[in-house]
């Protein structure tokens, strides 16, 4: 096993969770190929995945960070994350 290079971290599945790092509050979507959006709102995080949302919220240690690429926020309640299934 030894023999074999290690690979890229793996990032969390897409519409699985809801990713932010402790040392901040911003809350965060993630897409296909590790993309994170900061949700603009409770409101918005409401919306889109449910009232319990905060119960989705998954804390990502900084060290790990790296391995997420920050995409454009989500600002509005009808811009879904790509790569979610919307029920």
């Amino acid at each position: 096993v030894a023999q074999y290079p290690l690979g890229p971290n793996v990032t969390m599945k897409p519409g699985t969770g809801l990713a932010k790092i402790p040392s901040a509050p911003t809350v965060y979507a993630v897409e296909q190929g590790g993309v994170v959006r900061a949700i603009a709102t409770p409101e918005i995080a409401a919306h889109l995945y449910g009232p319990a949302w905060a119960n989705k919220v998954v804390d990502v240690p900084e060290a790990f960070w790296e391995n997420y690429t920050v995409g454009e926020p989500l600002t509005r309640a009808y811009e879904l994350p790509n790569s979610i299934v919307y029920q």
